[in-house]
C-alpha cells in the first residue's frame, strides 16, 4: 500500500510528527521573501504529491503554511489573480491579521447569541459560572474587535503596545460618562 493511498498518511505511527511531504513544503516556504509565488505546479514538484484543492499535497502545503508562520515569521496566502501562493510583505501581513481579528469578532457574536439562549436556573453551580465565563469572554472579543473600541485604544495608546497593560485595557473598556 502506498503512502498516498490512506487518507491521512503523515500521521502514520506518530501522530504529530510532521511528515516528509510538509517537511519539503516547509523547507521551500521559510525561504520566502516578500513577493515570491509559487504555483500549484512548483509545490506539487517540491512536495511531491499533486497540490491541488482537496488534494493531500494542498493539506501539506496549508500544515507547512501555518508552521513557517508561527516559527519563522514568514507569511504565505493564496492569490487568486497570480494563481500562486504569495509570500506576503509587512503590509500585506496587517491585512491579514485584520481579517483574523474580525473572524474572531463574528465568532464571539455568534457564541454570545448562542449563549444568550442558555436558561442559566437549569444549570448547576460550575456549569453556570463556566457559562458566564464564556459569556464574558466572548463579550471581551466582541469588544474589542469594534471600531469604537479600536479608536479608544488607539487614542491612550495601547495598541503600540505588543502585550497591553490589562490596566490600560481596563481603562479603554470603561464607558465615557
Amino acid at each position: 500500500m502506498s503512502s498516498d493511498s490512506t487518507p491521512t498518511p503523515e500521521l502514520g505511527k506518530f501522530p504529530g510528527v510532521m511528515g516528509p511531504h510538509t517537511h519539503r513544503a516547509v523547507e521551500k516556504l521559510k525561504t520566502g521573501r516578500p513577493g515570491d509565488l509559487l504555483t500549484r505546479d512548483e509545490m506539487a514538484t517540491v512536495v511531491g504529491r499533486d497540490c491541488a484543492v482537496g488534494s493531500l499535497g494542498y493539506g501539506n502545503v496549508n500544515s507547512a503554511i501555518r508552521h513557517v508562520e508561527k516559527y519563522h515569521g514568514i507569511c504565505w496566502r493564496w492569490d487568486r489573480e497570480a494563481q500562486a501562493w504569495r509570500c506576503l510583505n509587512d503590509v500585506e501581513k496587517t491585512k491579514v491579521q485584520r481579517a483574523c481579528n474580525q473572524s474572531s469578532r463574528r465568532a464571539a457574536r455568534r457564541g454570545i447569541v448562542v449563549g444568550t439562549t442558555v436558561d442559566t436556573s437549569l444549570l448547576d453551580e460550575g456549569a453556570r459560572q463556566e457559562h458566564n465565563l464564556n459569556m464574558s469572554a466572548a463579550g471581551m472579543i466582541y469588544l474589542c474587535g469594534g471600531g469604537a473600541f479600536r479608536k479608544r485604544m488607539e487614542k491612550i495608546g495601547v495598541g503600540q503596545l505588543r502585550e497591553p497593560d490589562p490596566a490600560k485595557l481596563i481603562e479603554v473598556m470603561k464607558r465615557d460618562t
